[in-house]
């Protein structure tokens, strides 16, 4: 019986240390994002908003984050605080196209296509940047 409760209280103590470490972890996360939370009022204006992607769901729909992610970029559009919306992501499989995706969802809210640009194949934001410049020095 006694070495049931010492593997019981074994159990319990690591788990409060284990759920405490992730508590701290997951509030000095937050606390370290703050700085980097803009309202759409406080962003100044740009030529571009560059959308990284976040996924698709088994449908090819954009995920949830995804979604998030678009709908402010949109609504940055619709304010006018930017002219364009960069879309990029993963698009490296013929059944999963997440600019796509992106481009699709950004015009059933009315963005124009003219002001989508795709960064397809840039699996990461800082390898889109060539899509946007090739994009606008042809215009």
């Amino acid at each position: 019986m006694k070495i049931i409760q010492t593997i019981f209280r074994i159990g319990l103590v690591t788990s409060c240390a284990l759920i405490f470490l992730i508590g701290t972890i997951r509030v000095g996360v937050i606390l370290f994002s703050l700085p980097h939370i803009h309202t759409h009022a406080a962003v100044q204006p740009r030529t571009v908003a560059l959308v990284p992607g976040a996924g698709l769901n088994r449908d090819g729909t954009p995920s949830l984050p995804l979604r998030d992610r678009v709908d402010s970029a949109v609504a940055l559009y619709q304010e006018g605080k930017v002219s364009k919306l960069l879309m990029s992501g993963d698009n490296q499989e013929i059944t999963y196209n997440e600019p796509e995706a992106m481009r699709q969802y950004a015009l059933q809210q009315g963005v124009p296509d003219a002001d989508i640009i795709l960064a397809e194949g840039a699996k990461r934001p800082r390898s889109a940047a060539p899509a946007f410049c090739s994009t606008t020095s042809r215009r």
